[in-house]
């Protein structure tokens, strides 16, 4: 009888995962060229700006989620809209299938950029 671990590993030996091959621009002003913290299902990954990273298809969405907050005023009688408009500036080159192993957020440690943050947003003590 075949152990079902052997089984399982067997059959995702050569699985992969697509990432997303994505630059985000530095900007001008302060903190423009700090790392941007993104948390995706309970993992913090700190992303440099201005080189080339290998995100998750949920990574990216994150990314593309990110939004500055528009606002309405009132000024001498007239209304005022400031629209929300995206948060970061950045390009995807392509993409790049990578192994399911080396995919896995489970998989990161703290020294490549993947850290457990228990689901709240912040750090596991």
């Amino acid at each position: 009888m075949a152990n079902t671990n052997d089984a399982s590993a067997a059959a995702t030996a050569g699985a992969t995962e697509t990432r997303y091959r994505v630059v985000i621009n530095p900007e001008k002003g302060p903190g423009g060229g700090s790392n941007i913290d993104l948390f995706v299902n309970g993992f913090r990954c700190s992303l440099e700006r201005g080189r080339e990273l290998q995100l998750t298809a949920a990574q990216l969405e994150v990314l593309e989620n990110a939004e500055t907050q528009g606002y309405s005023m009132e000024i001498a009688g007239e209304m005022h809209v400031a629209p929300s408009v995206k948060r970061y500036s950045y390009y995807v080159r392509g993409t790049v299938e990578v192994p399911l192993a080396v995919a896995s957020p489970e998989a990161a440690d703290p020294a490549s950029g993947g850290e457990h943050t228990g689901g709240n947003g912040f750090a596991a003590p």
